[in-house]
């Protein structure tokens, strides 16, 4: 089932991702990493604490970056989770119609996967502007 229309659909769907978390970075992560860079380097600027003081300072400068990196990943892996959820269904509908015995039907199950296929994806990446905004607004929380 690796047709030139599922390789393009994939394609599209990596490039919108993609594009997704470029905007993510762009607008929260970067400056919030340079935030947590920047306070990184002043817990290290006093020579008179302890290594271990110097370390929890970082570690704590460090906590926002890997709260929304968690934020990310659940949403990631969420998207992931319903591209394989929606291949499995439009596998089982291709499979309820036709009979596995039945070559003839072959190009047709393959035209009903594929349409399938193209329909949950297109559901999922216009869904993908509400993703982001949920994302944005989990890492202002």
């Amino acid at each position: 089932m690796a047709s030139i229309e599922i390789d393009q659909l994939q394609r599209k769907m990596q490039s919108a991702v993609e594009d997704m978390m470029n905007r993510i970075d762009k607008i929260a992560l970067r400056s919030m990493q340079r935030s947590a860079f920047l306070c990184a380097a002043d817990c290290c600027s006093n020579v008179n604490d302890s290594s271990i003081s110097a370390q929890n300072c970082v570690d704590r400068c460090q906590q926002p970056v890997i709260s929304s990196q968690r934020v990310v990943e659940t949403e990631i892996n969420d998207l992931q989770s319903r591209l394989a959820r929606a291949a499995a269904q439009c596998q089982d509908r291709v499979k309820d119609k036709y009979s596995l015995t039945d070559n003839s039907n072959q190009s047709a199950a393959i035209r009903d996967m594929e349409q399938c296929m193209t329909s949950a994806a297109n559901d999922i990446l216009n869904n993908l502007p509400n993703i982001e905004k949920r994302i944005l607004h989990n890492l202002k929380k």
